[in-house]
């Protein structure tokens, strides 16, 4: 299908005129990027990825560093006391109990 003649049989006037009657739009086209990477909208190659979102891999990485060596790693203080809790629930403090009014 062609654009242009599509938009002359609606009544513009061709290239340098604005789609409006009365000129008040704009005369050139709108430049538009294209994305060439195939990944889709949003999606950053790899390399982009920001390590410092990956705690999990910084605190594996320093256990192996550590294998061996004595020291506590990251990913064992966290099996201590609190570990079956989930971390929201180490934020309560217990209060006094209700009373009861009957």
């Amino acid at each position: 299908m062609d654009a242009a003649a599509y938009l002359k049989g609606q009544g513009w006037r061709g290239l340098g005129y604005s789609l409006d009657k009365q000129d008040r739009g704009i005369a050139r086209p709108l430049l538009v990027s294209h994305k060439k990477d195939g990944l889709g909208l949003g999606k950053q190659k790899a390399g982009h990825a920001v390590s410092s979102d990956q705690w999990w891999l910084q605190a594996y990485d320093q256990s192996l560093k550590n294998a061996g060596t004595g020291k506590e790693t990251a990913l064992s203080q966290l099996s201590g006391k609190n570990a079956n809790k989930p971390s929201l629930y180490n934020f309560f403090v217990r209060g006094q109990g209700l009373q009861g009014t009957i």
